[in-house]
């Protein structure tokens, strides 16, 4: 980090990189958010386009905008101008529904930035000179966001603790495929699609069920009453999910 952090006017430009990155003691004091962070991966494209899961990726998105901005406040004493560009950005971080799931004191920030006349870039300007100076108008605006953390609720972690409770079985799932112990990952799988309740992540239930059916199926060629849970879960994968039509054909 070194030709960095030694540099008086540089920029550290990090493609998908969200955390393990520490700049502290006011080492940078900017932090520039370019773009939504979703879709980093073929994985969260499937998620996002073609099973609608917004819900299960807000979680992803929020805590890597989290990560991202706390990468050069990692004390008390430290602070860090977070700018954010690209209109998707701006659009998931104005929903109030998102909005709900960050942090009193993050939400607060966010509520204060929205409430600024930003019209152009003079504005900006002083602003920032402002807050990197903590003069007279900074101290006030810094009073109007701790009165809005004062007035904001808990982050609603309804979606979390659900997820929380399956992750373990997410990972058993995974090595057991890995080790080809397919009636174990069948298991696993059983534990994730139960614990996934609630009709907002019905979609996620349903890819799931398609994951457990694959495990049984590959079960099958070496206990043939695997099969019926095979078909028994595709079924299922079906009724769950309406936008993926090769599900119930999937493993023919």
């Amino acid at each position: 980090m070194d030709p960095f952090t030694k540099s008086v006017h540089s920029v550290l430009l990090l493609a998908n990189r969200y955390d393990g990155i520490d700049l502290p003691d006011g080492i940078c004091k900017q932090v520039i958010i370019d773009g939504l962070p979703s879709g980093t991966n073929l994985q969260e494209a499937f998620l996002e386009e073609r099973l609608g899961l917004d819900v299960l990726l807000r979680e992803r998105i929020k805590t890597r905008i989290q990560q991202a901005s706390g990468r050069c406040t990692r004390s008390d004493n430290d602070i860090a101008a977070v700018i954010m560009l690209d209109r998707r950005l701006l659009d998931y971080c104005a929903r109030i529904e998102n909005q709900k799931i960050f942090h009193p004191e993050i939400r607060a920030e966010m509520l204060f930035s929205f409430n600024q006349n930003m019209d152009s870039t003079s504005d900006i300007e002083s602003m920032l000179e402002s807050f990197m100076n903590k003069d007279e108008s900074w101290r006030s605006a810094e009073q109007d966001i701790i009165a809005l953390r004062r007035s904001e609720e808990p982050p609603d972690t309804s979606v979390t603790e659900i997820l929380d409770k399956i992750v373990k079985f997410e990972v058993d799932f995974s090595y057991a495929m890995w080790a080809k112990d397919y009636e174990k990952a069948v298991t696993c799988g059983q534990r994730v699609s139960d614990g996934l309740s609630g009709p907002k992540l019905a979609p996620y239930r349903a890819l799931w069920y398609y994951f457990v059916a694959s495990a049984a199926k590959a079960q099958s060629r070496n206990n043939k009453e695997f099969e019926e849970i095979a078909r028994d879960y595709l079924i299922r994968a079906k009724s769950a999910c309406q936008t993926i039509s090769w599900f119930p054909h999937a493993l023919r």
